[in-house]
């Protein structure tokens, strides 16, 4: 096939939530790094931008096609990829490309500091089991670096085609419009979306003269001026229909106070002075979180007491798991006291023989009786024994420990089949797939700092015997409230409620969801407490405006 028309555009782009672009590096003091580029600074990779684009398409275009834009190495298909995409670099502090032809970028400028190895905003994390309590043993506890909410790219896209492939090259920019477009790492917990600010694009016809030329000498770098014989459209492309994709959006707000924590404690940013010059220390804060704004093309850092408050989209998404189990497991009838679970039985015996050991070890059942009594009456004699220098027991805890993972018991967890429907799994079942990632999208909130009343309670720990405070257990910690209306926009693949069970499983979820709405199932931390209560409204999929 002889390919006569080239394609071709170049995007701005802007991260409307957090990119998590991993470089597949661990840190010193983070899990997770972001990759950069030649100047050390946060960039697109071309191939992650690729791989995005070749799975959003799958929905929308045939293998032949994809294969055929994409390339492929299969048995009877043996080609390169007809698509180049380009890394997408970073637009600087004065709105131009940082380095191409603009030399060394300043890295004494504000903007370009906070992108540095040690100013990007991180992300603690922590795996919650079916009990509610942080699964920090079964690897459930990491941390991540990102690049800030509202940090804008370029990249180019080139396609050698055909004059019958307009539709496809149509398709393919749209799919950067689409709400559920991610790029990136943790998708499914509010990272990755980008939000097109220009769109610059032009066809040209390598049969003319003027247009082969211009295709000739077409700039190698992104922040030259397309040359004059580009058409160039700025109106962006409209969003692609996709019927499988749903939106539900929840109004809410916030009853009284909230808390999403950021791990660690300091100095609280509002309040009044102390003699010191200090306005207080809280040994917990609220998440907050470094972002950008751009204002006549250049961007300013919304940081320090100005930084916006955090919603994280997964917090609303673990809790909503656990309560679709709920609810699923309430429609089909698996209840607890059901459950049939293997748990290991201690041997007491055992362990008396092992740690009193030596010639005096009992050898017969009346001498171990009389031995296991013997200790029970000299206390100070129990209380030496060590059960940690016990094999019999160590293997007990190790066998119990694993009879209560999420991972053996059934119908919690990834064995719920709601939660691998709606959320994804990684845990191998029967003839299962090894893993499926969620069909779950849901979006980071941020808050003005404006928006937001902090306020810091303190607590003691109360001494049960004598009623009064127990010496070292006084804390505080800084909560948050706001009478602002919130939005949370969860995107569901309707590909979660199809088969056998699938209207249980949509039942079981818009029943989480009104959960939620109504205040039933508070978001964050002190929950017990009273905090994280929201309610409001829901706006189901058939009620979202065009």
């Amino acid at each position: 096939m002889k390919y006569t028309i080239n394609y071709r555009a170049r995007l701005t782009v802007e991260a409307a939530g957090p990119l998590a672009i991993g470089s597949g590096r661990k840190g010193l003091n983070v899990d997770r790094l972001v990759a950069r580029d030649a100047y050390g600074l946060p960039y697109l990779p071309g191939t992650s931008l690729a791989g995005c684009l070749r799975s959003a398409l799958v929905s929308t275009l045939s293998e032949t096609e994809i294969d055929a834009l994409f390339g492929a190495q299969k048995k009877d298909i043996h080609q390169g990829s007809r698509l180049v995409v380009s890394s997408g670099h970073l637009i600087g502090p004065d709105g131009r490309v940082v380095g191409e032809s603009n030399g060394l970028p300043d890295y004494d400028t504000d903007y370009l500091k906070s992108l540095t190895d040690t100013a990007l905003p991180e992300r603690d994390h922590v795996r919650i089991n079916s009990r509610g309590v942080a699964d920090a043993e079964g690897h459930g506890k990491f941390d991540e670096q990102l690049v800030p909410r509202g940090v804008r790219f370029v990249f180019e896209l080139s396609l050698l085609g055909t004059a019958e492939e307009k539709d496809v090259w149509g398709q393919l920019l749209t799919q950067f419009h689409a709400p559920f477009f991610r790029i990136g790492g943790g998708t499914r917990k509010g990272f990755g979306k980008l939000s097109i600010k220009d769109v610059q694009q032009c066809t040209l016809d390598l049969r003319q003269a003027d247009q082969l030329d211009a295709y000739l000498n077409s700039p190698v770098t992104l922040d030259v001026a397309l040359p004059p014989a580009f058409t160039t459209s700025f109106a962006p492309a409209s969003a692609p229909e996709n019927a499988t994709w749903k939106t539900y959006t929840l109004k809410l707000k916030a009853r009284d106070f909230f808390q999403f924590g950021k791990g660690t404690g300091g100095e609280v940013t509002k309040g009044k002075k102390n003699e010191k010059g200090q306005k207080g220390w809280v040994g917990q804060l609220p998440k907050r979180e470094t972002t950008v704004v751009w204002t006549n093309g250049k961007p300013k850092l919304v940081n320090a007491e100005q930084a916006q408050y955090l919603i994280p989209g997964t917090s609303a998404k673990g809790a909503l798991s656990h309560r679709t189990a709920f609810h699923f497991n309430k429609a089909k009838g698996h209840y607890v006291e059901d459950r049939k679970t293997y748990t290991p039985e201690l041997d007491h015996e055992a362990i008396v023989t092992e740690l009193i050991g030596g010639a005096n070890a009992p050898t017969t059942q009346e001498d171990l009786e009389r031995e296991i009594e013997r200790l029970r009456e000299l206390q100070k004699e129990v209380e030496r024994l060590d059960l940690t220098k016990s094999k019999h027991y160590n293997d007990f805890t190790t066998k119990l420990t694993a009879a209560q993972t999420d991972e053996v018991l059934p119908h919690v967890g990834e064995s719920n089949d709601a939660v691998r429907a709606l959320f994804g799994y990684a845990v191998e079942r029967g003839d299962e797939e090894s893993a499926q990632r969620g069909r779950v999208l849901i979006d980071d909130i941020f808050l003005d700092a404006g928006q937001v009343k902090p306020k810091v309670f303190s607590h003691v720990m109360i001494d049960r015997f004598t009623g009064g405070a127990k010496a070292g257990a006084l804390f505080s910690e800084e909560v948050a409230s706001t009478q602002e209306e919130i939005t949370l926009t969860i995107h569901v693949d309707d590909a979660a409620f199809k088969g056998e069970d699938g209207e249980l499983i949509r039942s079981a979820f818009q029943e989480a969801l009104l959960d939620l709405s109504s205040g039933q199932l508070p978001l964050g931390g002190g929950t017990a407490k009273g905090h994280g209560i929201f309610t409001r409204t829901i706006i189901p999929p058939e009620n979202q405006p065009v």
